[in-house]
């Protein structure tokens, strides 16, 4: 993506946190089909992509078009996000709709943790690559030029639906339709190393140097759900080396309030 629209992506990005807050599973999941259920349409009539994606056009203009269209069809969260997206400036009417599309696949990420199940998500879109990357014959059933949206939604269903979760099922089945399919592999690829990606970043790594209780592990965890928006699990590990205090680690982020840490600390700032 472009510059302009990998800012309004994340402006977007920040809108689905805010809308899926509190939500259930359930709600999530309903969000997340109803956004790429927008995505199809805007895929099957550029013209409308193009329209909504117009620069040109005044921001107000562009998010009543949007709301001509899918008002009414979509919950209020969909269109929450849906007005987010149109009244920022995309590179690139396509990138428009690819953007959507993250969102989408972000918010079923989003119901699996509601869940407590994004690992088997992972477990599962990697299983079903693998098995879809060594049959020929359903590359070919899933690419074939003449076969319509319909026609491969209803081999997807027959492959996994009533199978695996219902996250799974919606990202296969909206994944693997349209000019996607032609890359089936590639496409279920990126979903795996997605959800791994997204379940890495809702792990905080934590090392302590003695055993935290129960009480103490629910603390942290509602602290650090807080403070990222979303359900965190936490990896302990025990380093009696700290002396005291925590070593938290989500993501790519470190937050290292161990004794030894401060100690070092205060050693540097002694000898300044």
């Amino acid at each position: 993506m472009q510059a302009a629209s990998r800012e309004a992506l994340a402006g977007a990005a920040a809108e689905l946190d805010s809308a899926s807050e509190g939500r259930s599973a359930a709600a999530l999941l309903s969000l997340a089909d109803e956004l790429f259920t927008v995505v199809g349409l805007l895929q099957d009539q550029p013209t409308l992509r193009r329209a909504l994606a117009d620069t040109a056009t005044d921001a107000d203009a562009r998010a009543a078009l949007a709301a001509n269209v899918f008002g009414g069809k979509v919950g209020d969260a969909t269109g929450s996000v849906l007005e987010s997206a149109v009244r920022a400036r995309w590179s690139l009417p396509s990138e428009f709709a690819a953007g959507l599309e993250r969102l989408a696949v972000q918010a079923a990420f989003a119901s699996a943790e509601a869940d407590d199940k994004l690992d088997t998500v992972e477990d599962e879109l990697f299983r079903f690559g693998r098995i879809v990357a060594g049959r020929p014959d359903l590359q070919g059933a899933l690419s074939e030029p003449g076969a319509s949206n319909a026609q491969r939604a209803g081999l997807v269903d027959a492959l996994v639906g009533g199978k695996v979760h219902a996250v799974t099922e919606l990202l296969l089945a909206a994944r693997l339709t349209g000019a996607r399919a032609r890359h089936a592999v590639q496409s279920i690829e990126e979903l795996s190393d997605l959800a791994a990606l997204r379940r890495e970043r809702s792990i905080a790594q934590i090392t302590t140097s003695i055993a935290l209780t129960d009480d103490q592990e629910q603390r942290l965890v509602d602290s650090l759900s807080g403070i990222y928006n979303r359900r965190i699990a936490l990896q302990i590990a025990l380093d009696p080396d700290l002396l005291g205090g925590l070593v938290v680690r989500v993501g790519d982020e470190i937050i290292d309030g161990s004794t030894r840490f401060r100690l070092a600390a205060a050693r540097q700032w002694l000898v300044r």
